[in-house]
């Protein structure tokens, strides 16, 4: 025996399902509803998310510290072009 530890596959799986549940369909979300904030293509053709930011935010989003911040983003991407709309 290599004395390597023995991992459960099952405890494995459940928390990368949880993981994907809890913060990867957050944060593609937010993502989303900030690309279609204000965004007249909504009307009138397709409005995604580039894959590359798809990758780049699943690797990223590693821990609740990380998803926060992926959201402060988006977040504060909307209300500086909300607080735009109102100073215009």
């Amino acid at each position: 025996m290599l004395g390597l530890p023995v991992v459960d596959c099952e405890v494995i799986s459940v928390y990368m399902q949880m993981y994907f549940c809890t913060h990867m369909l957050q944060v593609m979300a937010v993502a989303t509803l900030e690309r279609c904030y204000n965004n007249p293509k909504v009307f009138t053709g397709v409005v995604k998310i580039r894959k590359g930011e798809t990758v780049r935010m699943i690797m990223l989003a590693t821990n609740i510290d990380v998803v926060k911040a992926i959201f402060t983003h988006f977040v504060s991407t909307v209300s500086h072009s909300k607080q735009q709309q109102i100073t215009t």
